[in-house]
């Protein structure tokens, strides 16, 4: 880490001419476009590839003191569309730092979906490629997202890597770990099924509903049964009946509007579920589920909405009959184990 002066308050002076003290930076200021960007998003039946076309104006601004420390920098405001699609597909502002007495670099950014980040990285002055990183939870760099950004979608490392060329143009490669929690176990999951040659089969997917299913039925099932009255199974134990007997004549019918409950929330999480049915059982026509072919109805470029809301429509009428037949346990099993005493 730098050493910086005792003095924190003692300000330099700094050069009028933002420009001549970029360092590596210089080479980017200007307004710039780019038409041949591509965004690889990872699936699981391989990476998808999004083409778009990309404005980046970068301008200079007066150099900027903490104290002793000083930068010389760019402000940037990027905006990035797809091909024939005048909507916005990213939005970003922020600034290019250079700190000309450590070779620091730092790049902070802003993004509409209530997300900022700080990257940092070192590179001499007349450096034609750098690199920078911002780390979740570090003390010097880092990435804040909103909560449900924070919960749903958590940004743990940003990566850009720049390259300056000869002929006085500029790239970037950037990549974000994104850690999805729920899915985070899908990439084992998917390996595991992979080598043992079942993936893509419905065998793999009713592994998977069954596993994530298992945590809620345990949850409602135990609230429930240790709410019954152990009067009861203590009698059947001392008439003779065996551990079995008690589980399978007492418990059981006992626990009917826990299990319907249990039912009700499994049929429509399964019924509804679009992630697992198309990394576990993919998009082969012959056994696509409902939510497969109702994404398929939208359309190439979402024009079939009228489609995709008829198909909606007929596939609510299963989980309305199934909830309808049910409810009259629904209200019991859902209470189940909520009081005590």
């Amino acid at each position: 880490m730098h050493q910086y002066p005792a003095d924190i308050y003692k300000e330099p002076e700094p050069d009028t001419d933002t420009l001549a003290n970029l360092g590596p930076l210089c080479s980017m200021a200007g307004v710039w476009s780019g038409t041949t960007g591509e965004d690889v998003n990872p699936k699981a039946d391989g990476p998808e590839h999004q083409q778009f076309i990309e404005r980046y104006e970068l301008q200079p601004i007066d150099a900027q003191t903490n104290g002793p420390q000083l930068f010389y920098g760019l402000r940037y405001h990027t905006r990035i569309v797809k091909p024939d699609d005048p909507e916005t597909f990213h939005d970003q502002v922020g600034y290019w730092l250079w700190e000309p007495a450590t070779g620091a670099i730092l790049l902070t950014l802003s993004i509409p979906r209530g997300q900022i980040a700080m990257a940092v990285g070192h590179a001499t002055p007349d450096a034609k490629s750098f690199t920078l990183e911002a780390v979740r939870g570090s003390l010097t760099n880092g990435i804040i997202s909103n909560p449900f950004l924070e919960q749903a979608f958590r940004t743990d490392r940003y990566t850009i890597k720049v390259d300056i060329h000869a002929d006085g143009t500029w790239s970037y490669e950037q990549d974000t770990l994104l850690v999805i929690p729920g899915q985070v176990a899908l990439i084992p999951l998917l390996r595991a099924f992979s080598g043992l040659q079942i993936n893509g089969t419905f065998l793999a997917l009713w592994l998977v509903h069954t596993g994530f299913g298992l945590s809620l039925a345990i949850y409602l099932l135990y609230n429930y049964i240790s709410g019954l009255p152990r009067e009861i199974l203590e009698s059947a134990f001392i008439d003779g009946a065996s551990q079995f007997t008690i589980f399978l004549r007492l418990i059981l019918p006992l626990s009917v509007p826990a299990l319907a409950s249990f039912a009700i929330f499994q049929f429509l999480w399964v019924w509804n579920d679009y992630l697992n049915a198309l990394i576990f059982l993919g998009t082969s026509p012959d056994q696509q589920v409902v939510t497969i072919k109702l994404a398929q109805m939208l359309g190439s470029r979402g024009q079939d909405w009228h489609l995709l809301t008829a198909g909606g429509f007929v596939s609510m009428i299963l989980p309305l009959v199934v909830f309808f037949s049910l409810q009259r346990f629904f209200v019991r099993g859902m209470l189940a184990g909520s009081v005590k005493g």
